[in-house]
């Protein structure tokens, strides 16, 4: 039986660090069933002779949050062979948005400058993190691995305070948003490097706001090994 699709001829590069080798390539359904030679035929067949065949890349650092709202099929990413992203680096994105008005635009401003002059707080939809990953859901082409964002969880926390060091009260509220950062699916253990070069440790209550992220990272690293 013929299988859906047949990648022919290429120099196929596996991702494993081992050399390039000539093989066919089956896909049936959403699966590779088949590499190496004489697969078998295929009801579609593509000719691969020139081309490297490998698996998608990923885009470690992207600072997507943003774009790939406006443009869902991945574009340009896709176009050179990525199809997972990591956003919400350097500790910016678009969610938790804060709910007051002028840390809201001191938000927008940096995503401005971080991310590009596109971003428009009235394209978002949604407050929370989770329901920014929710509205992503279903929407993307691309495989989408969110960052827990260290600004804007600041600025939901802080308000207008979020300009000068944290203090330890501020400490318990971070905990409880970012643990719901986590429930809604985050993978990050990198939030506490980009807080760290964004935003200088030198008081108690600095400290105190990094020792949060720290915790629930860590934990993370747990539920979530590699």
């Amino acid at each position: 039986m013929a299988h859906d699709v047949v990648i022919k001829n290429g120099t196929v590069v596996d991702g494993t660090s081992s050399p390039g080798f000539s093989a066919d390539v089956a896909i049936d359904g959403d699966k590779i069933t088949a590499i190496g030679k004489n697969v078998g035929t295929g009801k579609k067949e593509i000719d691969a002779k020139g081309d490297v065949v490998a698996p998608g890349f990923i885009d470690s650092h992207t600072h997507m949050d943003a774009f790939v709202v406006q443009y869902p099929n991945g574009n340009p990413v896709v176009n050179y062979g990525v199809t997972s992203i990591v956003i919400g680096d350097c500790g910016a994105s678009c969610a938790p948005v804060p709910p007051k008005p002028e840390p809201r635009q001191v938000l927008v401003q940096y995503l401005r400058r971080v991310l590009d002059k596109y971003v428009d707080d009235k394209d978002w939809r949604w407050n929370t993190f989770g329901e920014y990953l929710n509205y992503l859901e279903g929407k993307v082409a691309i495989n989408v691995l969110p960052l827990m964002p260290h600004s804007p969880v600041r600025l939901t926390v802080m308000g207008e305070a979020a300009y000068q060091r944290a203090q330890r009260l501020d400490a318990p509220f971070a905990d409880d948003l970012v643990r719901d950062l986590v429930d809604a699916g985050e993978h990050s253990s990198d939030a506490t490097r980009c807080a760290l070069v964004g935003h200088r440790a030198v008081g108690d209550g600095e400290v105190a706001f990094l020792e949060v992220t720290m915790t629930v990272d860590l934990e993370l690293d747990v539920l979530h090994p590699g």
